[in-house]
């Protein structure tokens, strides 16, 4: 049984132990999964997007698969979150 705590998957606290350790802290990864048909219903007013004949009929009416780029847009809004955190903590350091 893992040490992680209840349901975590088996061997969570090796692989937390064995994650790369940077100044001080824990890195961590994640993983993200997209549906990239992800909220096609809604602009063609389907009430959904779960179905091929729904995802056909939105592309009828010219509804195009957003998910891909809104989560692009994240990703580049968290790497730019990360950047400045680490910028700051740097010059943090430097002034100790």
């Amino acid at each position: 049984m893992s040490d992680a705590g209840p349901g975590a998957p088996e061997g969570a606290d090796a692989a937390a132990s064995a994650a790369p350790v940077v100044a001080g802290s824990i890195r961590a990864r994640i993983g993200l999964l997209v549906n990239p048909v992800a909220g096609m219903g809604g602009p063609a007013a389907l009430r959904g997007s779960d179905g091929e004949d729904i995802q056909a009929r939105a592309r009828a009416a010219g509804v195009q698969p957003r998910a891909a780029a809104r989560v692009a847009e994240a990703l580049r809004a968290l790497e730019a979150a990360q950047n400045a955190t680490q910028n700051a903590a740097e010059n943090a350091a430097q002034d100790v």
